[in-house]
């Protein structure tokens, strides 16, 4: 039986996926992460309201098999500020406790604004397309360099899967 992390359970994708995973058979256990309190809702489904940023993630990773992030704290803050860097921060956190742990598969949410809007782009855009965000276009930039940090994730642990949706 396994143990799922899902950061950003309490966004609109995150509640769906802590639910789908919760009525598998095989699953025994989802962590659910978010800084928001309200979470899904299912026997199965533990919350833990916890920010990626500042709180300790490693011994809610314990025991954990698999990660799914889902988190993204991108947009504009209170403050004005772009927040890509803090979901940049947020999510090598999480990569590093999920080594910390032995974790060995992880789920990883990018876009596909991550190949740029190119007239030379091949439609439809396929597995092997290179990435070519837009440079002017922050929210692309960000999940370009959270792809990097989960493909420099697999490559430091080869037997590991990792999946980018």
């Amino acid at each position: 039986m396994e143990t799922l992390i899902v950061t950003g359970a309490a966004g609109s994708i995150g509640t769906r996926v802590c639910k789908t995973l919760a009525d598998t058979d095989g699953v025994a256990t989802v962590l659910a992460i978010d800084t928001r309190p309200e979470m899904p809702n299912h026997r199965r489904v533990y919350h833990h309201q916890l920010d990626l940023q500042i709180d300790e993630l490693k011994p809610v990773f314990e025991g954990a098999t698999t990660l799914i992030h889902l988190a993204t704290s991108f947009g504009p803050s209170s403050d004005g500020m772009d927040a890509g860097g803090a979901e940049i921060d947020a999510t090598r956190r999480v990569f590093d406790a999920a080594s910390a742990v032995g974790i060995k598969k992880v789920v990883v949410l990018s876009s596909a604004m991550v190949y740029g809007a190119w007239s030379a782009n091949e439609i439809p855009i396929i597995e092997n397309t290179p990435i070519n965000p837009n440079p002017d276009f922050s929210f692309a930039s960000v999940k370009t360099e959270i792809e990097s940090i989960a493909t420099e994730w697999k490559t430091k642990h080869p037997n590991s899967e990792v999946v980018i949706l």
